[in-house]
């Protein structure tokens, strides 16, 4: 598959940063980690509180879910592939961060597919849409880990009990009724991770799908990206590598 240059701008680079630090978090059940998975439930509650402190209670159902999902077992990034290829996006970002220049990074096809993943959980996560990614993580996390029938066969009231606490938390945070989301214009860094997700998706369905003209094809991910944020759209090019005959 094809490598990528991306040129980001400074806020850009910063971003993809913390959500490559968040997404490994969220994969190894670091759930109330302060400084990413956390912070939008604090960011949330803040903002619908008229600046009030979030509660302890929302730190402690954070830590309810990675016990349950995770089995009350800890990990750190070298729990899987998937959690070193984050941590190693994550390095790579961070790194790079700079208050004044923009920054050119090349990827592979398969890191611009996890890139597209975190910065859409990044946008929902931070607008309190937790019915989408961040449920089914943790049911992933849950399966992987059951060991026993007893675990897989209680994987349906699993699955219950995690919706209810994330029901609970989206209307305590975000203040809404259960299946009710913000979306665009609500958070300034949600809207830049959502352009990028954008741009990030529509690259790789140019790539997966030759012909683009086939309306078969023609799918969301078909839709050339809609500028939202404040910065602009992250720029990315195929890399062109010149073959030796």
């Amino acid at each position: 598959m094809a490598n990528y240059i991306i040129t980001a701008t400074c806020k850009q680079v910063e971003l993809l940063a913390l959500a490559c630090n968040q997404a490994m978090r969220i994969h190894i059940g670091q759930l109330a980690d302060p400084l990413t998975v956390q912070l939008n439930f604090e960011i949330g509650y803040l903002r619908h509180h008229d600046g009030e402190p979030a509660p302890m209670e929302v730190q402690d159902k954070l830590e309810e879910l990675s016990k349950l999902c995770w089995h009350n077992r800890s990990y750190g990034y070298g729990y899987d592939e998937i959690s070193q290829e984050y941590w190693k996006l994550y390095q790579i970002f961070k790194s790079a961060e700079s208050p004044l220049i923009s920054s050119t990074f090349q990827v592979t096809f398969h890191q611009l597919e996890l890139l597209r993943k975190v910065c859409e959980q990044a946008a929902r996560l931070r607008a309190g849409q937790l019915d989408y990614i961040f449920i089914d993580e943790l049911m992933d996390a849950y399966h992987k880990g059951c060991v026993s029938e007893e675990q897989k066969s209680a994987q349906t009231s699993v699955r219950k009990q995690v919706v209810k606490t994330c029901e609970y938390l989206h209307t305590l945070c975000w203040d809404l009724p259960p299946h009710a989301d913000h979306g665009m214009n609500y958070d300034g860094n949600s809207d830049i991770w959502w352009d990028m997700y954008q741009v990030f998706r529509y690259q790789i369905w140019k790539d997966s799908n030759p012909d683009t003209s086939s309306r078969e094809l023609m799918t969301v991910a078909s839709h050339a990206p809609m500028h939202t944020g404040m910065e602009p759209l992250i720029c990315i090019k195929e890399l062109k590598i010149n073959r030796k005959k």
